[in-house]
C-alpha cells in the first residue's frame, strides 16, 4: 500500500486506541475555570418586595394624624399634592393601613432593614464557623471524677468565651457501642455533663461517630450570652 493508505490505517488505529482507553478524540476543548464565588452578606441581603397598594385604605398623614378611609385614586392625589409617597404599614388590617412618607424616610428604612439583614447573616456565618471548628474534648466512659471535673471546667471556660464544645466518649474497638451497658454508660456520662453546663450551654442530641464513639455538641447559651 501507498503512503496515504498507511497514514489512514495509522489514524484509524489511534482513534480505536483512544476510544478503548476512554480518551477524547479530536481537538480538546478548553474548559472554563470554575470561579469560586465568595459569600458576600451585602449581596445576599435581599429586600422583600413592598406589598401592593389596596383599592381602599385607611390613610395616615406624615405627622401621624388619620385622614380617614379613602380610595386608591384619592390617596394618590393627596400624595401628589403633598409631594409624598404611599407606603403600606398594615397590610393585614381591615381596611389596610397606608401612611404618607417622604422618599428619604422610606430609603432610610430600607437601608436599616438591609443593614440588619447583613448583621444577621454575619452572625449566622459566625455561628456555623464556630460550630465547624468546635473544641473537642475526649474521654472514656470509665473516666474518674477528678478528670471529669477538670474537663467540665475547661469546657465551661470555652463556652463562656463563645466557643462550641464537642464531647466525645471513646471506647476501644472491641467494646461494641451497641452493647446496652456501653450505651447506657455513655449517655449517662454525657447527660451528667450537659446538666452541669446547662446554665451556660445548650446541648444537641447524642449521636454516634465511627465504630464506638458517642458525641454531644454544646453551644453557648443565648440566655447566658445575652446576660453578659
Amino acid at each position: 500500500p501507498g503512503t496515504g493508505s498507511m497514514q489512514s490505517i495509522q489514524r484509524v488505529r489511534e482513534v480505536h486506541s483512544c476510544a478503548v482507553l476512554g480518551f477524547a478524540v479530536g481537538p480538546s476543548r478548553k474548559r472554563r475555570p470554575k470561579v469560586q464565588r465568595s459569600r458576600n452578606p451585602q449581596k445576599m441581603a435581599k429586600e422583600p418586595p413592598p406589598p401592593p397598594l389596596p383599592n381602599e385604605m385607611l390613610l395616615i398623614d406624615a405627622d401621624g394624624s388619620t385622614l380617614g378611609k379613602v380610595s386608591l385614586a384619592d390617596a394618590k392625589a393627596i400624595a401628589a399634592e403633598k409631594n409624598l409617597a404611599l407606603q403600606v404599614v398594615g397590610a393585614r388590617a381591615t381596611p389596610p393601613v397606608v401612611k404618607l412618607r417622604s422618599l428619604e424616610d422610606i430609603k432610610a428604612q430600607r437601608d436599616k432593614h438591609k443593614q440588619a439583614e447583613v448583621e444577621r447573616q454575619k452572625k449566622l456565618d459566625l455561628e456555623r464557623q464556630r460550630a465547624a471548628m468546635a473544641k473537642e474534648i475526649r474521654m472514656t466512659g470509665l473516666v474518674d471524677a477528678h478528670d471529669r471535673e477538670t474537663k467540665i471546667k475547661k469546657a465551661r471556660k470555652l463556652l463562656e468565651k463563645g466557643h462550641h464544645v464537642r464531647f466525645v466518649i471513646m471506647y476501644k474497638r472491641k467494646q461494641n457501642r451497641r452493647d446496652p451497658q456501653v450505651k447506657d454508660t455513655s449517655q449517662g456520662v454525657l447527660q451528667g455533663i450537659v446538666e452541669e453546663l446547662s446554665d451556660v450551654a445548650e446541648a444537641s442530641p447524642v449521636t454516634t461517630r465511627g465504630y464506638s464513639d458517642f458525641v454531644c455538641t454544646l453551644s453557648p447559651s443565648t440566655v447566658a450570652s445575652g446576660s453578659e
